[in-house]
């Protein structure tokens, strides 16, 4: 926790140490959009999978919605 903000890693240390913070606010929601299809790197997958696998981890619900009903 940060102060009296509870936190949870986002499975990407680099993220965190580039908005300065311990980690994300737990109950709150953080959009990252996707990078341009078929790209070569695609960072917003990757970071995806490691902010769900930290969650699972960590004992959190967690919810993947892709955005199509």
């Amino acid at each position: 926790s940060t102060g009296d903000t509870v936190v949870t890693g986002s499975g990407v240390p680099s993220f965190e140490r580039l908005w300065g913070m311990e980690g994300l606010p737990v109950g709150t929601i953080t959009a990252i959009m996707e990078d341009a299809p078929r790209s070569s790197s695609n960072y917003a997958a990757s970071m995806l999978k490691c902010f769900m696998a930290e969650g699972v981890h960590s004992g959190h619900h967690v919810l993947f919605w892709d955005g199509l009903l």
